[in-house]
């Protein structure tokens, strides 16, 4: 037997037993489930909605009052945001500073763009002073602390 001829027999017991599994997963399969009896329109009692009284300000959630509702909701005073801070928001603008690009233009001036800013030299991003603009890399200085921005590898 040659080769070609193994391979199409192997083809075809693959396709032969492709086609039994796909038969057998299409066969209806019993349903071991109770039935459920039916139940007559006559048996079936249908009791009006009741709502308790209003009192205050509390609304009952009838379909259609739900935006009322919402809307008192957000006129309600809840103080200060415990997931919110101003000190966390400068953190985060700080240490996410992402240099996205660098032109070099005319005398050597550079120009990046970080966290969605144009800056250039002297110009102030996140409370960093931008130092320096080289043709790969930014340096940014805030106290006594500086660093290099670099353009991420493609």
């Amino acid at each position: 037997m040659t080769k070609q001829q193994k391979e199409l027999i192997a083809t075809g017991v693959l396709l032969v037993s492709l086609f039994i599994v796909i038969a057998i997963s299409l066969k209806p399969k019993k349903s071991r489930r109770k039935s459920i009896p039916e139940i007559k329109k006559s048996e079936i009692k249908v009791e009006p909605l009741v709502l308790p009284p209003k009192e205050g300000k509390i609304r009952s959630p009838v379909p259609g009052d739900y935006a009322v509702a919402q809307k008192e909701r957000t006129m309600l005073k809840w103080g200060i945001d415990p997931f919110y801070h101003l000190m966390k928001k400068e953190i985060l603008q700080s240490s996410m500073l992402v240099l996205k690009g660098i032109s070099l233009g005319e005398g050597k001036r550079g120009y990046a763009f970080i966290n969605d800013e144009i800056v250039s030299l002297g110009d102030i991003i996140a409370d960093y002073k931008v130092m320096e603009v080289q043709k790969n890399r930014v340096l940014l200085k805030k106290g006594t602390e500086s660093f290099y921005l670099v353009l991420p590898e493609e």
